[in-house]
């Protein structure tokens, strides 16, 4: 048996005591059921919503680990696209009045605006006598100054890569569908093209919508 003290008096009581035998003070307090029905629902209703709480947090966070590891598997299971790689196409044609073989090289447009919906396409191509020309095929036809119920010369717009847009004259092919740059610029055109210049090109065609076409040439020379 333990002694302990008062609380009212300090005196030296035995713990098995339910009061002070010196001043009478209760030293165990008698509670009612009420008291003990009142904390343990309390504590149950607690301890059910702490529980809840922390189910949701944990399923929460559970789905979305779960689907970031599903993303993850997907982005390491999924191919990676192959590059599109920009080339020239090369080839030859024949020329049937005197069996002359030309060398040609063929860039299609990588975007275009306006025209039939098929793609334009620049040509460069190496005749006799190493003669370059430069043109567009470009599935419709041009519009401009009419002669001879041709155009002879049709008003343009071109740009190389960030610079300016510049006018320019083309001379357009006898089937109308067709425009040539200008033979003393062919030079030059060639020299950027090989330098893998982003050429713009404005051509006004028959209908309401003029074509604009890019072009991203690779680097190197169209005709080796």
């Amino acid at each position: 048996m333990a002694m302990i003290l008062c609380g009212e008096c300090k005196q030296q009581v035995s713990s098995a005591a339910d009061s002070c035998p010196h001043c009478g003070n209760p030293l165990k307090s008698k509670r009612g059921i009420f008291y003990y029905v009142f904390w343990g629902t309390l504590s149950l209703v607690i301890t059910v919503n702490l529980l809840a709480i922390g189910f949701f947090f944990l399923t929460a966070t559970g789905a979305g680990i779960w689907s970031g590891i599903r993303q993850a598997k997907k982005r390491a299971v999924a191919p990676t696209p192959a590059a599109v790689v920009v080339k020239w196409e090369h080839g030859t044609s024949t020329n049937s009045m005197d069996d002359s073989v030309t060398k040609t090289a063929m860039l299609v447009a990588s975007s275009f605006k306006g025209g039939n919906g098929m793609a334009p396409t620049l040509v460069v191509r190496k005749g006799r006598k190493n003669v370059w020309e430069i043109y567009i095929s470009l599935g419709r036809r041009v519009k401009g100054e009419f002669a001879d119920g041709f155009p002879n010369r049709v008003p343009g717009r071109i740009r190389w890569g960030k610079a300016e847009a510049e006018r320019i004259l083309l001379n357009p092919s006898s089937d109308n569908d067709a425009v040539f740059f200008p033979d003393e610029l062919t030079r030059v055109f060639i020299a950027l093209l090989s330098e893998g210049r982003t050429l713009l090109v404005e051509v006004p065609t028959v209908g309401d919508v003029d074509l604009i076409a890019e072009f991203n040439p690779p680097v190197g020379a169209p005709i080796p």
